[in-house]
């Protein structure tokens, strides 16, 4: 199997130093905050396989950044419009769904996603760090 090679951009945000790796196709492949960088290492690991992929500093800003700064600076569909591609579960992947077309809603529109509620309860524990954006009446978890 060859080894792919993904881009890692450190990226400030309001909330923290955000992790943002991409491939050669513009796609994100991984998020995570910096005080997690090795668990995100960790699960990109167990997604594909350990010496299946490696980091690489990129070389320059990434559409994944423009995204997640315009999202910041208040488009609330710009993460919505970025490719991803990603090896999690079928689980992983409706979640992950679920928030990029909940950006916009309202925190009720999350509901079924917080931890706790019958689709989460076997998939605990998480960890939740709330994003407040520049809606008062929306938010973004990222797990």
């Amino acid at each position: 199997m060859a080894t792919q090679t993904f881009s890692l951009e450190r990226v400030n945000t309001p909330t923290g130093q955000m992790l943002v790796v991409t491939d050669d196709e513009c796609c994100l492949r991984a998020v995570d905050w910096e005080d997690h960088e090795q668990r995100m290492l960790g699960l990109l690991r167990r997604q594909y396989g350990a010496s299946a992929f490696r980091l690489r500093e990129a070389s320059h800003q990434s559409a994944a950044r423009r995204a997640l700064l315009a999202y910041f600076e208040g488009d609330m569909d710009a993460v919505a419009r970025q490719p991803t591609a990603t090896n999690g579960t079928d689980f992983q992947r409706k979640v992950w769904c679920a928030l990029r077309a909940s950006l916009s809603g309202s925190p009720s529109d999350m509901a079924p996603w917080r931890p706790g509620s019958a689709g989460l309860q076997r998939h605990a524990p998480w960890d939740w760090r709330m994003v407040p954006t520049p809606s008062p009446s929306s938010f973004l978890a990222i797990a």
